[in-house]
C-alpha cells in the first residue's frame, strides 16, 4: 500500500506551473496538470476529458491577448488521509483566482480534487468546479 502524502506544496507546486503555463500563453503546458479523463466544470457547462477542457479552453481564450493574466491563491487544502489501490489518498484545494484581461479584472473561485498516479509518480488535477 503506498505511503505517499498529497502535500499543500506539491498541490500549490502544480497551481503554479498551470499558472505560469497560462500567463505564457501555453494552454497545452497548462491543462498538462490535468488528469487524462479530468472533469472541468465552468458557466454551467460540462466538459470531461484532458484534450476537451484544452479544446475549450482553446475556444474561449484563441490568442495570448485574451487569456490575459491569471492569478492563482491557495485559500484552503484538505487531504483526505486514506490510501486507495490505485495510489495515495485524494486531495481537495480551493483557490481563488483573478485573471486580468486588458484594464478588466474577473474574480472567482475554484474547487479541485487531485490524486497521485503511481503508474507515471505525479499529481493530477482529477476535478475543477470553477465558478
Amino acid at each position: 500500500m503506498p505511503t505517499l502524502e498529497i502535500t499543500v506544496k506539491a498541490v500549490s507546486d502544480a497551481a503554479e506551473v498551470f499558472m505560469k503555463a497560462w500567463n505564457r500563453g501555453d494552454l497545452e503546458g497548462a491543462c498538462q496538470i490535468y488528469a487524462p479523463d479530468a472533469s472541468f466544470i465552468a458557466d454551467g457547462k460540462y466538459t470531461q476529458g484532458r484534450d476537451a477542457i484544452l479544446e475549450r479552453y482553446r475556444a474561449s481564450y484563441p490568442d495570448h491577448t485574451t487569456m490575459g493574466t491569471l492569478k492563482l491563491e491557495l485559500r484552503e487544502f484538505r487531504y483526505s488521509g486514506t490510501d486507495t489501490p490505485d495510489g495515495p489518498g485524494m486531495a481537495s484545494a480551493i483557490f481563488e483566482w483573478a485573471l486580468t484581461v486588458g484594464e478588466k479584472v474577473h474574480c472567482g473561485f475554484t474547487l479541485e480534487t487531485y490524486a497521485f498516479s503511481l503508474e507515471d509518480d505525479r499529481l493530477y488535477l482529477l476535478q475543477d468546479a470553477t465558478v
